[in-house]
């Protein structure tokens, strides 16, 4: 599973501005991160959300209040987090909600045979 990197406008919290963002998501780490531009990467991360604590992952359909014509956007909820991002190609977001869902599933399926294989390798050690 490949790591994917780009550019995308990110909604303030508040949603009165907005501004850009370079966000890095990595399946393999299960890391989805923001960073405030492309010089910043990989050392100075604005935030990390963890994949397999995604709750929500949506390509907004219904129109809000903020949104801007000729925009889409996509939500990416935890607990802690609801982080809206946006572009101006529907294919990108789609893209985007795509690949995070994928990376989330990936995460979940490596996590689960790295843990079962420390555990056989645990069991090992103890029978010796």
């Amino acid at each position: 599973m490949a790591r994917v990197k780009g550019h995308l406008f990110k909604m303030h919290k508040m949603k009165l501005t907005n501004y850009p963002r370079y966000v890095y998501l990595n399946p393999i780490e299960g890391k989805l991160v923001s960073y405030k531009t492309v010089a910043k990467f990989p050392h100075s991360p604005n935030y990390i959300m963890n994949l397999n604590e995604i709750v929500e992952l949506q390509v907004m359909t219904s129109s809000k209040w903020f949104f801007q014509k000729g925009q889409y956007y996509f939500k990416v909820s935890t607990k802690r987090r609801t982080s809206i991002f946006f572009d101006d190609n529907l294919e990108v977001i789609q893209f985007w909600v795509m690949r995070i869902a994928l990376a989330k599933r990936f995460y979940a399926w490596l996590h689960t045979l790295t843990t079962a294989r420390y555990a056989i390798t645990q069991n090992i050690k103890l029978d010796k």
